[in-house]
């Protein structure tokens, strides 16, 4: 079913165009989608579901108004349509082979995306569209979905021996990712290099299993003391 919900949007966001009706110049291909989804992620973060319109978005977006109407002829149409992009440019389809790269990416493209300035309105929005059958079926469609490849790259790391087998799943996602709410969202805060490592630094001791976390341990004192070893050697050489 979702699937085909989201086959059907893809349809409605790249319709071919109809002839122009009006004389004042009009955008026309790719640039003019991106650029009235992305005003529409900003009406919704502005106004919310309830008082957006097609007229609003135009003005946005520097567009007639029959521009998006002949794509979107509903504000339902604009929304949907918005959802589904939000869903191709959030991905979590990779694999390093390493949970501690793979949860790297993770907060990385959650940061510059899922929690992204004016991504927060589309969020409320996906909540409260379980009014509508239509948009709750989408945005259903989309969390499961996301859902889904996220828990599958822990699932990977249980079998590979990174991730801890009594460790809840689900619970460990919606903390992550509520850190990252909070710094973002509550605070207004960047996610910066220095904050990922720390994050990540936590989220793999509380993620590893015992005996993975010692042997990590044992590795990082050896490839500490190496230098010191080397530097001891040297020393002694000079010495004689």
């Amino acid at each position: 079913m979702c699937e085909v919900r989201l086959a059907s949007i893809q349809q409605i966001v790249h319709a071919p165009q109809a002839m122009p009706i009006e004389e004042k110049p009009l955008v026309r291909g790719e640039p003019i989608v991106a650029k009235v989804l992305e005003a529409t992620v900003e009406e919704i973060a502005l106004a919310g579901y309830a008082a957006l319109t097609l007229e609003r978005v135009a003005a946005r977006a520097g567009v007639n108004r029959t521009t998006i109407f002949r794509r979107w002829p509903t504000k339902k149409d604009l929304v949907l349509a918005t959802m589904n992009r939000m869903t191709e440019q959030v991905r979590f389809d990779w694999d390093h082979g390493n949970l501690r790269a793979d949860l790297a990416q993770l907060i990385t493209v959650a940061a510059r995306t899922v929690f992204a300035p004016g991504m927060v309105g589309m969020h409320k929005m996906m909540v409260e569209a379980r009014e509508d059958p239509e948009l709750g079926e989408l945005a259903r469609c989309i969390r499961d979905e996301k859902h889904d490849a996220a828990f599958a790259l822990l699932a990977r790391a249980e079998k590979r021996g990174e991730f801890r087998k009594d460790l809840d799943k689900e619970l460990f996602l919606e903390s992550l990712m509520g850190m990252l709410f909070a710094k973002v969202v509550f605070r207004h805060e960047t996610i910066t290099p220095e904050f990922t490592r720390h994050m990540l630094d936590y989220v793999m001791k509380v993620a590893t299993p015992a005996r993975a976390a010692g042997r990590a341990r044992r590795a990082s004192t050896a490839s500490a003391r190496k230098p010191a070893k080397r530097a001891a050697r040297k020393n002694g050489s000079a010495v004689r």
